[in-house]
């Protein structure tokens, strides 16, 4: 995003008196003998270099805002999920394909612990090639296990796709104090 701005745009106002102030005697003094190249050109460099005196008084700036955004998708491959593998490949794929400008896709696969699948920006393969232990489900763990994943400066989000089956101890409230602390931390989740 790109934004232009100016400390006192009312002095851009006084381009109109100056434009004038060229124009008029330019072709006042216009006739047969000056209808030549050199005079519009002469002209169209006086009205630029106006604009660009102008422009300065005014006090113009430029601010340019590069955001670049990771998000992470966080995919539940237990063995509560296993029939469900293929489908979680094309929810990541469908993602991939509609993703925004400057924006990295990575994703994290988690059973009872975690696994970095692909860091944000890698190549994205299948879910049926990670090896882990499938035989829990801790959701808590694998959003926290995930948070670690981001780099600086950059809009962060994640993505869980789950079937809500979570065998750990902790229960329910332990991944809502994890999604709570996420979002105090700028994660968006979905």
């Amino acid at each position: 995003m790109k934004n232009i701005s100016f400390d006192n745009p009312l002095l851009l106002l006084l381009i109109i008196p100056f434009a004038l102030m060229i124009i008029i005697p330019f072709l006042i003094c216009r006739n047969k003998d000056n209808k030549a190249a050199t005079w519009t050109i002469s002209t169209f460099i006086h009205l630029i270099i106006i604009a660009l005196v102008m422009f300065a008084v005014a006090g113009i700036s430029s601010t340019s805002l590069l955001t670049e955004t990771e998000i992470y998708v966080v995919a539940d491959i237990s063995h509560s999920s296993e029939r469900n593998l293929d489908q979680i490949d094309e929810y990541i794929a469908e993602i991939q394909q509609n993703l925004p400008e400057k924006t990295k896709l990575g994703v994290v696969c988690f059973g009872k612990d975690q696994v970095l699948m692909a860091k944000a920006g890698r190549t994205i393969g299948s879910v049926r090639d990670v090896s882990l232990n499938d035989t829990g489900t801790n959701i808590a763990e694998a959003l926290n296990f995930t948070e670690k994943k981001f780099s600086e400066n950059v809009i962060k989000k994640i993505i869980l796709i789950t079937d809500g089956n979570d065998t750990t101890n902790s229960g329910s409230g332990a991944i809502a104090s994890t999604v709570e602390k996420l979002v105090n931390n700028g994660i968006k989740i979905d």
